[in-house]
């Protein structure tokens, strides 16, 4: 008998880890489609995941900032009362010495479908780099855009960050997003 190729999850199980899905290293090695157990084991680790990804899509959003870090200020925008757009300015932050690099902190960072969230910069500013240290994955499911400067913007959580099916970018320069804990700076981070 003639067996379909056993098919595997290797990245986007360890990439993006969700809150309350722990993945092991041996995880990456999980079946997607085993002949074996007709598929069962790596079809119901894929459902698992399948679910804490829509459940992660449908939470509220948010955008909270971290407290005592950056000085970084939220500022909903009330749409017109013909659009079911929301947008959010971020302003306020943290400047380098040399002025060019912007460091934004947030607790969560979560845009839903029909939100925007606009990063406020300057002609002067390089980078716009924004963390997330509240312990879950950052669901993107809105427009992410940088405004009033050619900035590159970069965003890391640690829990992830996840893009659904409505995610869109307007930003002039580079966008990069990781998952890494920190970045070298000589004042932190």
């Amino acid at each position: 008998m003639n067996y379909a190729p056993i098919y595997k999850i290797y990245q986007i199980l360890i990439v993006v880890p969700l809150t309350g899905l722990w993945v092991l290293d041996t995880a990456a090695l999980l079946p997607f489609h085993d002949n074996e157990n007709n598929g069962r084991l790596g079809m119901i680790s894929w459902k698992i995941f399948s679910a804490k990804i829509a459940s992660a899509q449908t939470s509220t959003p948010s955008i909270v900032t971290e407290a005592n870090s950056t000085n970084t200020v939220v500022t909903p925008v009330t749409p017109s009362p013909d659009s079911s757009t929301t947008r959010f300015d971020i302003t306020g932050g943290k400047q380098s010495q040399d002025n060019t690099n912007l460091f934004h902190s947030f607790e969560r960072f979560n845009l839903g479908e029909n939100q925007i969230v606009n990063f406020i910069s300057n002609p002067n500013i390089k980078n716009i780099l924004t963390r997330v240290t509240g312990g879950d994955a950052s669901v993107i499911n809105g427009l992410i855009q940088v405004t009033g400067g050619n900035s590159n913007l970069l965003m890391m959580n640690s829990a992830g960050i996840i893009f659904g099916a409505n995610a869109r970018l307007d930003v002039p320069a580079s966008f990069v997003v990781t998952t890494g804990s920190g970045i070298g700076f000589d004042s932190g981070w």
